[in-house]
């Protein structure tokens, strides 16, 4: 059993292209795994973004000038992760990675949807942003959803906050890189940033009572409470 994690399905491209990532660097293979890695950070940026934003544009029904924001701001992330990733990742030797793969490993999941196991990959939030996560749920279930908008935009800049901190703040130090990675890392952090709370502020506020219940549906099938870690076996 997992602690609480706001998490996304995996695509079986990115599973198994981690999976084989992972099982290569903790067996010391002596051919270099770094086409691999960003191979499989690209995938991992791609599934994210589909999970945690794109979806949302058929799920709200969005049109026009929200869709192309959220459209926008899914390219300001993908730019962002992936420049940063394949700095770090082209230099390193596979020692190097290791750490920052079973890193990727601990957010690896298996969710049992509808009696099937699924792959997932989340973000863990502690029991506090989990508590908040259900409430903003009731919340913008309820007969007043629109009093809750305050809440979901605090809410979902503590769940960007805590995505940017896991997947670029923790892998960049796991890699140990130099003065100027680390600069980018932060820029890049700040762009992510930035562009969520600019796209938070521009669509949540005009979203109608019915679209935000949407969003409390959508919010709760990704807020996982139970799921298995990923236990990663090389093949014999």
């Amino acid at each position: 059993m997992t602690s609480p994690f706001v998490a996304f399905p995996c695509s079986d491209a990115l599973r198994s292209e981690t999976e084989k990532l992972i099982i290569n660097l903790n067996a010391g293979v002596t051919e270099p795994q770094n086409k691999l890695a960003m191979q499989t950070i690209d995938l991992l940026i791609e599934d994210l973004l589909a999970g945690f934003l794109l979806n949302l544009i058929d799920v709200l029904e969005m049109k026009n000038f929200m869709a192309r924001l959220v459209r926008s701001t899914g390219g300001t992330i993908n730019k962002a992760g992936s420049s940063i990733a394949n700095a770090s990742l082209k230099k390193m030797d596979n020692k190097q990675m290791r750490p920052m793969a079973d890193h990727v490993a601990s957010l690896m999941l298996d969710v049992q949807i509808n009696d099937e196991v699924q792959p997932w990959m989340g973000v863990p939030v502690d029991e506090a942003l989990s508590s908040e996560i259900e409430k903003l749920i009731d919340g913008l279930r309820s007969d007043n959803p629109k009093v809750f908008v305050p809440m979901a935009m605090d809410v979902l800049e503590k769940l960007t906050d805590q995505a940017a901190d896991v997947y670029i703040s923790q892998s960049v130090q796991l890699l140990q890189v130099g003065m100027v990675l680390r600069k980018m890392a932060s820029a890049a952090i700040s762009a992510v940033k930035g562009a969520m709370r600019m796209m938070n502020k521009k669509t949540l506020p005009d979203l109608n009572e019915e679209q935000l219940r949407a969003l409390a549906d959508y919010i709760d099938d990704l807020h996982i409470m139970e799921g298995e870690p990923v236990k990663i076996v090389s093949a014999a």
